[in-house]
């Protein structure tokens, strides 16, 4: 959750809905796809966020019950190529939903050095390569990278 930044992007997709009885037996699916989306000026837990611009994310969803499934998510831009995949299980607080993420996080020449210093921050296996997958547990308040 951000601290404050602004959060920029044109959103446009096409999702199909199934209403069951109950919120648990409900389902979405979808794809989405952000043009030209940014973060700027954002902090988060009093961290400052070096400004981040992709050229768009794309990717397929849904969500049954509970659960949201992401899919093939893709973020890529001349900063930075990233992608995404796993599951989340929402829960009230939002703050207490689990995480189960697997991210690809690929820097280019065109990648500011702050944000080369925050991506050198992810924990990693030794002798890993820079654009090794990163799995992200946890939840929203506390996620934990492995």
């Amino acid at each position: 959750e951000l601290d404050e930044g602004q959060l920029n992007g044109q959103v446009s997709g096409s999702f199909t809905v199934q209403l069951g009885a109950n919120r648990r037996s409900s389902q979405v699916a979808g794809q989405v796809t952000v043009a030209r989306p940014a973060l700027t000026g954002a902090k988060i837990k009093g961290f400052t966020i070096p400004d981040l611009q992709f050229a768009q994310i794309n990717g397929k969803l849904s969500l049954k019950g509970d659960r949201l499934e992401l899919q093939e998510v893709q973020a890529s831009g001349d900063q930075l190529n990233v992608q995404l995949s796993g599951q989340i299980v929402l829960r009230e607080p939002r703050e207490a939903s689990t995480l189960n993420l697997r991210a690809t996080v690929q820097p280019s020449a065109a990648t500011p050095d702050a944000l080369k210093t925050l991506i050198a921050l992810i924990p990693r296996r030794p002798n890993a390569p820079p654009d090794a997958p990163v799995l992200i547990t946890g939840t929203f308040a506390s996620p934990q990278f492995r």
